[in-house]
């Protein structure tokens, strides 16, 4: 008779693997960046009407982004809502993080969303997709809060394709209806809104991409003057005329 010592720890990787099948468990890569700033990508991830995510009660992943302020739902909830979930197989959804600030502060403050939307961008192009290449783009806001420059600025990073879905779920859908996706991206927070001169570059060829009349307008004398006066916060009081 032969006796086999095998290190425990590698025993109970085996045993693991053999209980847990691959498609059971969710994948996660993520990614630090120069600023301290960190996005995460996930497979077989499902999304509640409310945007919180929930992993599969086997996943041994169950952390998001730092400064994402989401929320992971219970993991036991996994089985039942996918299995009746609208289930995103092709493409790659994003879940941009949430800003905790007040409302008012959240809809009017550029800086605050941009933060967490490029965010977004720069885990697009870091992960070597296409520009606009997210078939939907979560935003946790009520889509009522969200104001025509925050649009703007979403359909300037993601493409004017990208399906925008708020907090609340997506109108034609029930209310408590879940969204599974085999490929889902959660942005966190970059209070450098870039990493470095790369990101930077890639953000300036998106803005021109978007308006290819700028192109031809930096060999011209400027004909405007902005000037962002700040008094109390940092604000929009004259929305309509900076979109």
């Amino acid at each position: 008779m032969m006796i086999l010592q095998i290190p425990f720890h590698q025993m109970m990787l085996a045993a693991t693997a053999l209980l847990l099948s691959e498609s059971e468990v969710v994948s996660a890569s993520c990614h630090v960046l120069a600023d301290g700033s960190e996005f995460c990508e996930y497979r077989d991830a499902c999304v509640t009407p409310g945007l919180d995510v929930i992993f599969p009660e086997s996943s041994t992943v169950h952390l998001l982004p730092a400064d994402s302020n989401l929320h992971v739902a219970a993991s036991s909830s996994y089985s039942q809502a996918s299995a009746t979930a609208t289930w995103v197989r092709n493409g790659t959804a994003l879940l941009m993080g949430r800003d905790v600030m007040p409302e008012g502060s959240r809809v009017s403050n550029p800086f605050h969303f941009a933060m967490f939307a490029v965010q977004g961008f720069t885990a697009q192009r870091r992960l070597g997709m296409e520009a606009a290449s997210f078939t939907d783009v979560m935003v946790p806001m009520a889509a009522a809060s969200v104001s025509l420059w925050q649009r703007g600025l979403l359909e300037v990073l993601f493409g004017a394709s990208a399906s925008l879905v708020f907090e609340g779920g997506v109108q034609e859908e029930p209310p408590s209806a879940v969204r599974c996706f085999e490929r889902l991206v959660v942005s966190g927070r970059s209070y450098e809104l870039v990493a470095g001169a790369a990101d930077a570059q890639r953000l300036r060829e998106a803005v021109a991409e978007r308006f290819p009349h700028l192109g031809s307008l930096h060999h011209q004398q400027p004909q405007h003057v902005t000037l962002f006066l700040r008094t109390t916060s940092r604000s929009f009081r004259n929305e309509r005329e900076v979109i």
